[in-house]
């Protein structure tokens, strides 16, 4: 099943380094995206969302 992951690399709830590689090494064919200078919020994703949906 395809999975994507969208994080922010500066989230002050979750470690989601941590959880982009855990992602990473469990599933190893997702779609992984760590956005830099990113919080807990994650706006703008419309169209990566949209593109990964439509492969």
């Amino acid at each position: 099943m395809p999975v994507l992951v969208i994080v922010g690399d500066r989230d002050a709830m979750f470690d989601s380094r941590r959880t982009a590689r855990r992602v990473r090494e469990c599933v190893p064919r997702a779609t992984v995206r760590l956005l830099p200078e990113v919080g807990h919020a994650v706006f703008g994703q419309a169209e990566p969302i949209a593109a990964f949906l439509r492969t």
